[in-house]
């Protein structure tokens, strides 16, 4: 979807687009902000912040960035005196230099994309060595697999909004993330929950299922 698409399904979608609630995932990226004290945070794809909302005070930088002006806009009235700065950047071609954090984070983002090594690439290359990714993706048995989308490739859909879908198991994840140069696989763990209905989106209770996966950099001499 282009910018304009997502500024279209977001203005046309009851706050919260999402649900109300983070994403389990979320408390992986908790942890290791606990345990590694990173500087510099980004939470690719914030959409309206729901996820940025638990990682915010947790570095002495912390961004949000999305291609929607509209979710932008709504993640600034959810975060309030939040101390998180939210641009607007793409997660597949970022403005942002090469290194430029310590974490880098895309949750219920990579599902998305219809090529994701495309993102994965930029996450990394946005990445300091040393640092870490933090990413997720649908399982096969998510709810979003029950969607009106017609499959254009194994695994891949795409429904009438032009709205992808992907889902992995956990070998096509992991051959996914062995194509990503200089980073090693630090955790990989399928997570589910149950979300209630949320918005004009998903008005009906629905079980999510997704790979949560933690990626680290590897500093240049370690290569």
């Amino acid at each position: 979807m282009t910018a304009a698409s997502w500024d279209e399904l977001y203005a046309a979608t009851a706050m919260p687009c999402w649900g109300a609630n983070a994403v389990p995932a979320i408390d992986i990226v908790k942890m290791l902000c606990v345990r590694q004290a990173p500087r510099q945070i980004i939470d690719c794809g914030c959409g309206d912040g729901r996820n940025l909302m638990q990682i915010a005070g947790m570095a002495p930088v912390v961004i949000g960035a999305d291609i929607s002006a509209v979710a932008l806009a709504r993640a600034h009235t959810i975060l309030k005196e939040t101390p998180a700065v939210l641009l607007y950047d793409d997660v597949c071609a970022s403005r942002f230099v090469d290194g430029s954090f310590d974490c880098v984070v895309a949750l219920e983002v990579l599902s998305h994309i219809p090529r994701v090594e495309v993102a994965l690439a930029e996450m990394r290359r946005i990445c300091a060595p040393g640092g870490y990714i933090i990413g997720d993706v649908f399982g096969v048995r998510d709810a979003t697999r029950d969607v009106n989308a017609r499959c254009i490739s194994s695994g891949l859909y795409v429904d009438d909004r032009d709205l992808y879908y992907s889902y992995y198991d956990r070998d096509a994840l992991l051959g996914v993330l062995r194509s990503i140069d200089g980073c090693v696989l630090n955790s990989i763990k399928l997570l589910s929950w149950d979300d209630p209905p949320h918005g004009q989106f998903r008005p009906y209770p629905h079980r999510h299922e997704a790979w949560c996966f933690v990626l680290h950099r590897r500093r240049d001499r370690d290569l």
